[in-house]
């Protein structure tokens, strides 16, 4: 036996004996537990078996007791997390003998309620209130005696009575499935998803069939980049650095000073805001660009250590530079700034920190500070050294002769300002003791090695709180999560933090493009490039650049939501959003039409090298491809964004808020978290306990104390991008077909709009064939497929009524489904069910949703008025089944599913076409599909050849002529 297994079996040894022991005590008071005036006692039967399972008492506490209504359920909760509801029988109720015999442990809901009747049912339907409040999946059924236990949300495209549950029997029957009771309910098996699991694995069934083009083609290629060498050229020259000593110009005219966004509105204006993230002491100080000099230089003379920090290519050097800059320039000489860049040495090995730091500052104030190498300053600086040496051994020596005295002081001066770490700590005390300001200025130190960073952050310390100096280290946001994590950044309670804001994105932009139309010729790199080019191609090039950048992001309709766009995958990072500007103007050139949105989704879906992962997914993908999940992205990114208040979608919320919703919809908890994960590496969604412009969030594995918020990127997605026609023509790529015919028809459409774009059978893109793209039946066939899936992951419309998060959050849902049927060239109308109408009128989304006037009409009449009122008593060939079947397959079609499995075809025909006393089985179903009485019939299509297992059923193209001999009257219009 396998050691790690002895525990377990021990456990479950000695709660097995408990169990006898108890059963055994009880078993003369069975009579008790059906008598309705003695709930007590059966709540301590509740009691103690929970307790057998592992169960502490504060584990199950009951949630609610109401002794006048005579009923008692509990909670169960590990880690505060609810994972069952335990629903105790009514008083005055007891589970009646079962109506139909159970010789199995596994039944559907529906089965359940036949087999113990009304008393049984109300019970069920109570949990299912509770289970749906408190979004739990789970609930366990009991009298005390009897023992049950299902799932209460059910899975997509599932209803409860179609979901399996667990029967484990009485407990005082020697029948009771004790070892199966133990797997699933002990609180290790609930905790460790054993539940979870094999209700799952009774319950659903990954799709048998998963098609992706993408497999036969690769992904998608960008095809005909710019040759022009000047669009690189352009960025490198005026989309960088701009803190040179000799950019001071450049500095002038493209300092941006705000990060007001003006350029948008409402939700991503919200998101987009840089707010201080929330792994920052909670004193950071936030800054504007434009809060200049006053905001870094306050504190002088301090001996504080300053630490700003921002996201990548914010303009944390930039900022510190303009403020030194205009210090000097309001003659205030007093000021001794020095700028240490690190840039250089971050690659160096086995290299002694201290010694660059002081060989930098040495040079520096030999550079911009001669003066203090002058005889009067040193002899001021080292004040203290000569007044010692002159009261020293040689003091009657230099009594006698002065010129002794010179001499020796001079040598002892030189000494002193050999020794680089004396000079400049006796340096910079001075000039703090003569009222300068000193500002040392780290830049870069965040590119070194970890090693590296903290002997510079010590060594910062030691410079502040010797000599007075402010010392100001300029880090990015990952860097200082990264260290403060680790543990080794040496942030004191006096440090100063502060949070540079990043800049707004379409000044950055405008202050740039202004530059190279009226400053061009001012640029002191003028005469370096009229010596590598011909200067007037050369500056027609950066004209013709700047005015495509222009007319495309600033003045063309489009040029809001196309700035939209590359400001929400950049988010606060500058320098993403430079390189990726350059990317889309390589892609897209400046000789062509102005770019439009579409251009520029489509660039962004595909990738200009087999390494490059496309900046935007495909959010319709399901996870692991193969599960009913295809809409968990989208409806979490809703709830994110529309069902929460305000303040929370600002401020974020628990991981375990977004879970709750997505339990409603019955999507399993390992898909939710995947899926949350999945959208936080694609930048869908932000987790605040990490940066998001570093690489820890593409290996994130999340847990229960994180919390998230929407990113702006996600809001992007469902205001514009999901709903565009080239993003969805797009994916069809990327989409996984859970159908052969939808996979089909769309692969043969995408052969011929790749032949377009490249004989090879691969995936290529390229700008000229964007409107191909759009021209296609591919976006039509893509949100078809997608709205039929739909139809499977729609919530009951109770959900709608009963809970307000998932009310709002499917109303939105419902917007983005009216803009997908006009994509795909038809109607969307909301259907209203008439339960919903008369609790409120909230909309259940339907069928009709996507169908035209003429078609929803027909589709009502497809799923109702063609069925014969006498169905459930009809047969035809002696077969009853016959009639039901050929009716549920024409139900499917109307769907939009054309082939089914003989289970599918249960469902349809229990919920649709019988009555719940006359419901059938699957594996009677199943049985008549093979039998030769319906595998002679003309209407009937069997195929074989889409699963290896288990065959599919659908129609033949001629069914329609066989109606009238099964039913004895036509279909009055035709099928499409």
């Amino acid at each position: 036996m396998d050691k790690q297994a002895g525990p377990e079996v021990s456990k479950r040894e000695l709660a097995f004996k408990a169990f006898l022991a108890f059963s055994e005590e009880y078993q003369s008071k069975t009579s008790v537990i059906h008598n309705p005036n003695e709930a007590t006692t059966r709540l301590l039967i509740i009691d103690e078996i929970l307790k057998i399972l592992g169960w502490d008492k504060s584990e199950f506490h009951p949630e609610t007791h109401c002794a006048s209504a005579g009923f008692a359920d509990y909670i169960l909760t590990t880690d505060n997390t609810p994972r069952l509801v335990v629903e105790a029988k009514k008083v005055g109720m007891t589970f009646c003998t079962p109506a139909r015999k159970l010789i199995q442990q596994e039944y559907t809901v529906s089965y359940f309620k036949n087999a113990f009747k009304k008393n049984l049912t109300e019970v069920i339907e109570q949990a299912e209130k509770y289970c749906l409040q408190e979004s739990v999946p789970y609930a366990l059924i009991t009298n005390g005696a009897e023992w049950m236990v299902f799932q209460t949300l059910p899975k997509p495209g599932k209803t409860i009575d179609s979901m399996k549950g667990v029967y484990f029997g009485n407990i005082f029957s020697e029948q009771f499935a004790f070892d199966f009771f133990w797997t699933l309910l002990a609180k290790e098996s609930v905790t460790n998803s054993s539940l979870e699991n094999h209700v799952s694995e009774i319950n659903y069934r990954p799709s048998e069939i998963c098609h992706v083009i993408k497999s036969d083609y690769g992904v998608l290629q960008w095809q005909g980049s710019s040759k022009d060498n000047f669009i690189a050229e352009f960025y490198e020259s005026f989309f960088s650095q701009i803190t040179e000593v000799n950019q001071r110009t450049m500095l002038e005219h493209c300092f941006v000073a705000d990060s007001k966004l003006n350029q948008f509105k409402g939700d991503l204006k919200r998101v987009l805001k840089d707010n201080q993230p929330r792994f920052l002491p909670q004193d950071t100080e936030d800054l504007e660009p434009g809060d200049s000099k006053d905001s870094i230089l306050s504190d002088r003379n301090s001996g504080k250590v300053i630490i700003i920090t921002g996201s990548i290519g914010c303009g944390k050097t930039t900022l510190v530079t303009k403020c030194l800059i205009e210090s000097r320039q309001q003659g205030k000489q007093n000021a001794t700034p020095l700028l240490i860049d690190l840039i250089n040495d971050v690659s160096k090995n086995n290299i002694n920190v201290t010694n660059i730091i002081y060989d930098y500052l040495y040079a520096k104030l030999e550079e911009s500070y001669a003066d203090d190498f002058n005889f009067d300053n040193l002899r001021k600086t080292f004040c203290r050294e000569i007044q010692l040496m002159k009261r020293g051994a040689y003091s009657t020596l230099f009594k006698r002769d002065e010129k002794i005295f010179e001499e020796h002081e001079a040598k002892l001066l030189t000494e002193l300002t050999n020794d680089k770490e004396k000079f400049l700590f006796s340096t910079l005390k001075r000039k703090i003791k003569d009222n300068n300001s000193v500002i040392l200025i780290f830049d870069n130190v965040d590119r070194a090695s970890e090693a590296f960073q903290e002997e510079v952050y010590a060594l910062a310390h030691k410079l502040a709180s010797t000599t007075g100096a402010t010392v100001i280290i300029t880090l990015r946001e990952f860097t200082f999560f990264k260290n403060r994590a680790k543990g080794f950044m040496d942030v004191r309670p006096e440090d100063k933090i502060i949070h540079l804001k990043a800049p707004d994105f379409n000044q950055l932009i405008s202050t740039r493009i202004k530059y190279v139309q009226k400053h061009l010729d001012e640029d002191f790199r003028t005469k370096e490039w009229r010596k590598k080019y011909d200067f007037k191609l050369f500056k027609d090039a950066m004209l013709r650049h700047a005015s495509a950048l222009k007319n495309s992001t600033q003045s063309s309709n489009n040029g809001r939501d196309i700035l939209a766009i590359l400001s929400a995958i950049s988010w606060h990072n500058v320098r993403q959003f430079y390189e990726l500007l350059k990317r889309i103007h390589l892609q897209l050139d400046s000789t062509n039409n102005d770019w439009s949105k579409e251009d520029v989704i489509a660039a962004l879906m595909s990738s200009v090298s087999n390494e490059e992962i496309p900046y935007l997914p495909n959010i319709f993908k399901p996870y692991q491809n193969h599960n009913q999940c295809y809409f968990l992205k989208l409806r979490m990114l809703i709830f994110l964004n529309h069902s929460i208040k305000e303040a929370e979608v600002v401020h974020g919320i628990p991981i375990q808020r977004i879970q709750s919703f997505a339990l409603l919809y019955g999507y399993k908890p390992d898909w939710i978290i995947k899926s949350i994960e999945e959208c936080v590496k694609e930048q869908l969604i932000e987790c605040l306990e990490v940066p998001s412009d570093g690489d820890i969030s593409k290996d994130l594995m999340i847990n229960s104390q994180n919390s998230f918020r929407i990113s702006p990127l996600g809001v992007t997605y469902i205001s514009d991008i999901c709903t565009n026609p080239v993003y969805m023509a797009l994916i069809a790529i990327d989409l996984p077909f859970h159908e052969n015919d939808p996979y089909t028809r769309t692969k043969k459409e995408f052969d011929e709009v790749s032949t377009f774009m490249n004989e090879t059978a691969n995936a290529s893109i390229l700008r000229e064939g964007i409107e191909v793209v759009l021209e296609s039946e591919l976006k039509r066939l893509s949100t078809e497929y997608l709205m039929q899936e739909y139809q499977k992951e729609k919530v009951p419309p109770n959900f709608l009524i009963s809970n307000t998060e998932v009310h709002i959050a499917e109303n939105q849902l419902n917007l983005v489904m009216n803009q997908f049927s006009h994509l795909a060239g038809i109607t969307f109308k909301p259907g209203q069910n008439q339960k919903c109408a008369e609790k409120g009128g909230q909309m259940e989304l339907g069928l009709s949703h996507y169908l035209s006037d003429e078609e929803a009409s027909y589709a009502k009449l497809a799923l109702t008025d063609f069925v014969p009122d006498n169905i459930e008593s009809m047969s035809h060939n002696g077969s009853e089944f016959i009639p039901l079947i050929f009716c549920a397959l024409v139900i499917q079609k109307r769907n939009g599913i054309e082939h089914c499995f003989g289970v599918d075809l249960t469902n349809v025909i229990n919920d649709e076409l019988v009555s719940d006393s006359n419901r059938k089985f699957p594996n009677n179903v199943s049985r008549s599909l093979r039998s030769k009485v319906l595998q002679e019939q003309q209407w009937l299509l069997t195929r074989h050849d889409l699963h290896k297992k288990r065959p599919k059923f659908s129609l033949r193209e001629n069914w329609q002529v066989c109606w009238e001999e099964v039913f004895g009257f036509p279909i009055s219009r035709k099928f499409s």
